[in-house]
């Protein structure tokens, strides 16, 4: 059986995830296996999930999914590159996928390969020119897309013979940006996944449209958020740019209040945290490196001046409290994604010492969480059983038998922790983790 592999969020899954679904079938035929490698109850932006993983894992396996395994919180709320190299380290640890699909604003598989081979090995003078935009006070993605259109000048000539040039433009746009990362894990990891790129279509990820086949995940987070009391409207609204299944289970979770979560409905955690917390506890923090901890903690204790300051346009929601720190606290240096995923570490508690000992142990992820399987599904962890590298968790108390690592015990505790808070904003318990089993379907 082929499997194949997709990193995703699905926050939520929408009819764009469907057609790549759908070009994977036509690459490996109807016998062939996707295995989702998903983030859990935060995404990579450093937001909360729209829904609870378990509800994203049944909407995955009813539109087409037959494996889900949930990528660890250090992963999946991090930067592109940490969240490429965690799930392809997760599907090479399944001894069981040999492809992997994305999504991407281009379909030319040479040029992001090659513009990933550049970034993955950096050469001297690329590496020269990297630190040059970065002291100039460039926020990384900038930088990096500078330092390679400086060093292609730099290096210009004519290619050689059937050779394909790096090309710095595919770093402006989101799904690039991943599929890139992508590449570059695979170069790195030296996995033995063969890479598909499959193009993107629809909406862009910054289009607010919604009234589309093919809108993006972006504009019906923020339907469901300005319909939020109205699940009846927001049906109407989004029924022709989300599969059944995945408009069904989000709507379901409005009416019984199990979903959805908003970035606010953690605004008074945050805020409380970094009006609490002295300034060396922050700085501790994943994320709150070169004085960002001072300026959120200070743009925090001035939130009610800011707030009296905003001017709404006609129509537009209301900004909230989380939305109002961000824009207070960011800067040309601290883009408002860094600061969304700082403060999801300092929420889940995950420290810069965290990192750099998962970094340290050298093998990203520790352990396959499964989240929920279909039949298919069943048969592909029954081959993993035999073939994985890395412990098969069924169930949180699973963690339990693998005290004597204190690197996957660390790392679990963390995404124990995000769905604890998760699902507080939503008032409920914490400890749902040891509760829920698999979805199967």
């Amino acid at each position: 059986m082929e499997a194949v592999a997709v990193i995703a969020e699905f926050n939520p899954f929408h009819n764009g995830h469907a057609l790549l679904f759908n070009r994977i079938d036509q690459i490996v035929g109807p016998e062939g296996a996707k295995a989702v490698f998903m983030s859990g109850c935060f995404t990579q932006r450093g937001e909360p999930a729209l829904l609870d993983k378990w509800t994203r894992t049944r909407t995955a396996l009813l539109c087409g999914a037959d494996l889900v395994v949930e990528l660890p919180f250090a992963y999946a709320a991090a930067s592109a590159g940490r969240f490429a190299a965690g799930g392809v380290a997760l599907a090479c640890a399944t001894g069981v996928c040999r492809h992997i699909a994305f999504g991407s604003e281009t379909a030319d598989l040479d040029a992001l390969r090659a513009t990933a081979e550049i970034l993955a090995d950096e050469p001297d003078g690329f590496r020269a020119r990297l630190r040059e935009h970065l002291d100039l006070g460039k926020p990384f993605a900038g930088a990096r897309i500078a330092a390679l259109e400086d060093y292609m000048r730099d290096t210009s000539g004519s290619p050689a013979a059937g050779s394909v040039s790096p090309d710095a433009a595919c770093l402006r746009t989101s799904n690039n940006i991943l599929a890139v990362e992508y590449l570059m894990a695979i170069r790195r990891q030296k996995a033995g996944l063969q890479p598909h790129v499959i193009l993107r279509e629809g909406a862009g990820y910054r289009n607010s449209a919604v009234d589309s086949m093919l809108p993006s995940a972006t504009s019906i987070r923020a339907a469901t958020r300005r319909y939020a009391k109205d699940p009846a409207a927001l049906a109407g609204i989004l029924r022709s740019g989300m599969p059944v299944p995945s408009l069904a289970l989000l709507v379901a979770d409005m009416l019984s209040g199990d979903g959805p979560v908003f970035p606010d409905d953690l605004s008074a955690l945050v805020i409380g945290m970094l009006r609490a917390q002295a300034q060396e506890v922050l700085e501790r923090f994943a994320g709150m490196e070169e004085g960002l901890a001072a300026r959120l903690a200070e743009s925090a204790s001035r939130l009610g001046v800011l707030r009296r300051q905003e001017v709404l346009q006609e129509g537009a929601l209301k900004p909230g409290l989380v939305e109002s720190l961000l824009s207070a606290a960011a800067t040309r240096r601290f883009a408002s994604t860094r600061l969304r995923r700082a403060l999801a570490a300092m929420l889940v508690g995950m420290t810069r010492d965290d990192l750099a000992a998962f970094d340290a142990a050298g093998s990203g992820p520790r352990y396959l969480r499964i989240l929920g399987f279909n039949r298919k599904g069943r048969y592909l962890l029954n081959i993993m059983r035999r073939r994985a590298s890395l412990p098969i968790i069924m169930n949180a108390s699973d963690f339990l038998e693998h005290g004597g690592d204190p690197v996957l015990s660390r790392m679990s505790s963390l995404d124990l922790s995000a769905t604890d808070i998760w699902m507080l904003a939503r008032g409920k318990p914490c400890g749902i983790d040891f509760d829920t089993p698999p979805v199967m379907v």
